[in-house]
């Protein structure tokens, strides 16, 4: 199915979601270094470098790219821990 690249925008969203109903949903990796690298970098010059908390969600606002407001950060980093291993 052909979502126009939607479909990252509703993970990230609706993460806890999906938890509840049993899926368990893991990114490849094009998926994490296409999407999720760039917001790791944005958080990074802000945050500094370190975790991203659970609860981090993308603020409504600049830096952040408008279609990734909303976006629960925190949470599809803790789900997707093969990518953050150290």
């Amino acid at each position: 199915m052909r979502n126009k690249g939607t479909y990252f925008e509703q993970y990230g969203r609706d993460i806890e979601k999906l938890d509840e109903l049993g899926l368990k949903l893991k990114l490849l990796p094009p998926a994490w270094n296409r999407r999720v690298i760039p917001l790791l970098d944005t958080y990074a010059e802000l945050h500094g470098e370190g975790e991203v908390p659970l609860d981090f969600v993308i603020l409504s606002e600049a830096p952040w790219e408008k279609k990734m407001w909303g976006v629960r950060l925190g949470l599809i980093v803790a789900r997707n821990p093969q990518f953050t291993r150290k």
